[in-house]
């Protein structure tokens, strides 16, 4: 996955509270299948 893709999520993540992002973020990069389910619904 691109670093841009986490760092969009993550600002986006952000925006509810930036203590909740970090551990949102630090899933998403170790469950890639994860993030790429994020990833396409985004897509859609």
């Amino acid at each position: 996955m691109m670093e841009a893709e986490y760092a969009g999520i993550a600002v986006e993540a952000t925006t509810a509270g930036a203590a909740q992002a970090a551990p949102l973020t630090r899933f998403l990069r170790e469950n890639p299948r994860v993030m790429a389910c994020v990833l396409e619904y985004e897509r859609e």
